[in-house]
């Protein structure tokens, strides 16, 4: 049996531990980046609605989660601080062993491992030669790498989007996710969200028919993603040419995000590595 002594000199002792690593959580830009862990050291995160807590034990790596009511206020935080002496049990734990834990792990923003089908607002047409911009969001993942393995022991999805299908029928297309916002003309009208990520879309009509479009679907996959600071993590842009009149589109990735983020700082690979212009179905469109 545990005396009320020996649990207060356990919280104790976890205080000065976390107390050991407070130092490195001053003046991040993000919740993501290379954080130093004492044995028996904890830390826990608030990204949006995901409440994520880590401990250090000499052969092992507990990973916490939870998951916030979702709402406005919930999805704009994020905050990284000790974690309170408690029970990881309280969350979904998972434990990951090692002969010897090394002293830090990154926290790492991924894109979905699925293409993201976005809807527009309300249906529109793009009719032959010409070209529209849209600003889309995608969820983003977090995953917990051990660097000197250089593996990925865990991934959370931010927040878990559901599941769609997209395709001509069930028997064709794909499993994706679907977004929970839609694509916007205006970057000032799309928010900005600190669990997920936005990338620019060019939609180039080159076919002989007006496309109404209904829904996009992203392969994000494909996509790294890049700090700009201030306007949180963007993808590259991409171009999608529709020039045959069906639903694929020759994608086209350029090599950072458009001006004046094309020298933001590249902080997660592509999922999926594949050339630079690649031909996938990405429209739901009527063509007429």
């Amino acid at each position: 049996m545990t005396s009320h002594d020996d649990t207060s000199r356990e919280r104790d002792r976890f205080g000065m531990m976390s107390e050991q690593i407070f130092s490195q959580l001053e003046d991040r830009p993000g919740w993501w980046g290379d954080y130093s862990f004492p044995v028996d050291g904890s830390l826990s995160w608030q990204i949006g609605p995901l409440l994520l807590s880590v401990w250090r034990r000499a052969q092992e790596w507990q990973v916490s989660s939870a998951r916030a009511e979702i709402n406005e206020q919930a999805e704009d935080i994020w905050r990284v601080e000790p974690a309170e002496f408690s029970d990881p049990d309280q969350g979904e734990l998972n434990r990951h062993i090692f002969t010897q834990t090394e002293e830090s792990i990154s926290i790492v923003p991924m894109l979905a491992d699925r293409s993201v089908v976005v809807k527009s607002v309300k249906p529109f047409q793009i009719h032959p030669g010409q070209r529209v911009n849209i600003f889309v969001s995608t969820p983003l993942w977090v995953g917990l790498r051990v660097q000197a393995q250089n593996i990925v022991v865990q991934q959370l999805p931010l927040v878990r989007p559901s599941d769609t299908w997209f395709g001509p029928s069930t028997m064709e297309g794909e499993l994706c996710y679907a977004s929970t916002t839609q694509g916007r003309f205006a970057l000032n009208d799309l928010p900005q969200r600190v669990h997920r990520a936005t990338t620019p879309v060019l939609i180039d009509n080159q076919s002989s028919k007006a496309i109404l479009l209904q829904r996009l679907c992203l392969p994000v996959p494909y996509l790294s993603l890049h700090d700009t600071k201030e306007h949180g993590l963007w993808t590259e842009a991409i171009t999608m040419t529709s020039n045959d009149d069906t639903d694929f589109a020759h994608i086209t990735v350029a090599e950072a995000p458009p001006a004046p983020y094309q020298d933001a700082q590249k902080i997660s690979e592509p999922r999926e590595l594949t050339e630079k212009n690649v031909l996938v179905r990405t429209f739901d469109a009527l063509f007429g």
